[in-house]
């Protein structure tokens, strides 16, 4: 669909301009739209293959975030859909980790 991906381009354009416009500096962080990074895809594929599970279950923004969806779940059709949350919200945190636990 043409007209959705002209959108989705104003969008990212949209947040780059909000993020220099809340003062991040371009010379001192790099805004780039993953999208059109093969590598970020890449190493997202293969983070999540050697990343245990149990060890993103015991990081805090699983727990958080598992609370909100808990009552979501009772309210949604069974198992299936929390075992879609979860995997969605693990794959997440998979590639947040890096980026939380690099040095400043």
């Amino acid at each position: 669909n043409p007209q959705a991906v002209l959108k989705m381009q104003e969008k990212i354009l949209d947040l780059a301009t909000i993020y220099l416009s809340a003062g991040l500096n371009p010379k001192k962080c790099i805004l780039f739209v993953q999208s059109q990074v093969p590598e970020h895809t890449e190493l997202t594929w293969l983070l999540n293959t050697i990343t245990p599970i149990g060890e993103l279950e015991r990081m805090t923004q699983f727990s958080k975030i598992s609370r909100i969806i808990s009552p979501l779940q009772k309210f949604m059709a069974g198992r299936f859909f929390m075992s879609q949350i979860n995997t969605r919200l693990l794959l997440i945190l998979v590639m947040s980790k890096p980026s939380s636990t690099r040095p400043n």
